[in-house]
């Protein structure tokens, strides 16, 4: 397995996308539900299969080509996957950072079955080290044991318990050196100053959309009824309605 951790924007899902039809396998990408339709135009446009399953009913199956699935439905139905041919890609995999949580149990344990798997993520690391055992063993499974983790990379306090008792807690983290030394076969990163002299000028485009009638009619209906102002300009952000903003603070 691999860990894509480049930043956003850099192409991670370019990446996974060409990969997945350089190793010609079934393909199960598993999600967030409200990036169903962003990854449905990611592989239109990298992959040569431009065929899309996306899994959402309770009688849907896998196909050949491209499925997507999200976490929750996963998590609900895996029993009656067979993964064992599949090329597996976790977008967003910060979603399996929490081992306590079932889904990361899940789909830690399920994907095993897979002959290949890939995670993807801008932020590997959000706030501790376990952040990437969690998602290195979803790639690897049995890579590393969690007491060797622990005894090697984990830095511990003991604390007073409720009774008197001490417990240890992770406090910080050691030996990084060793650590990146042995993922670094799994794991790639770029970050934007590493490649920017590769990519071209950033395109900013603006693009006005006219209010109907209707629309400015509902969105007046919600400035009478909101009882604070910030709740007008939490409401009007989501509407994209800056003009009725302008009209309110004028």
């Amino acid at each position: 397995g691999f860990l894509v951790g480049h930043e956003m924007g850099l192409g991670k899902s370019a990446v996974s996308i060409i990969s997945a039809d350089i190793m010609n396998l079934p393909r199960l990408l598993i999600l967030p539900a409200s990036l169903k339709k962003q990854w449905e135009g990611e592989i239109k446009k990298w992959s040569i299969n431009k065929d899309v399953n996306v899994v959402e009913k309770g009688n849907d199956r896998l196909v050949e080509g491209w499925n997507l699935v999200s976490y929750d439905y996963f998590v609900r139905h895996y029993e009656k996957f067979d993964l064992s041919n599949f090329l597996i890609i976790i977008d967003e995999a910060s979603y399996i950072k929490n081992y306590k949580a079932k889904r990361t149990k899940i789909v830690q344990e399920k994907c095993k079955e897979a002959k290949f798997r890939i995670a993807l993520t801008g932020t590997p690391v959000s706030n501790h080290l376990y952040n990437y055992y969690n998602i290195l063993s979803y790639i690897k499974p049995n890579f590393m044991s969690i007491k060797y983790f622990n005894r090697n990379f984990i830095v511990f306090d003991e604390i007073v318990a409720r009774g008197g008792k001490l417990i240890k807690v992770p406090a910080g983290m050691k030996n990084l050196d060793k650590f990146i030394e042995i993922i670094k076969p799994y794991y790639d990163r770029k970050r934007k100053e590493d490649v920017a002299k590769f990519l071209p000028e950033k395109i900013v485009q603006w693009r006005f959309i006219n209010n109907t009638s209707e629309k400015l009619s509902i969105k007046s209906e919600l400035i009478r009824q909101a009882t604070s102002f910030f709740e007008v300009f939490a409401l009007l952000r989501v509407l994209d309605c800056d003009d009725i903003i302008n009209q309110s603070s004028g």
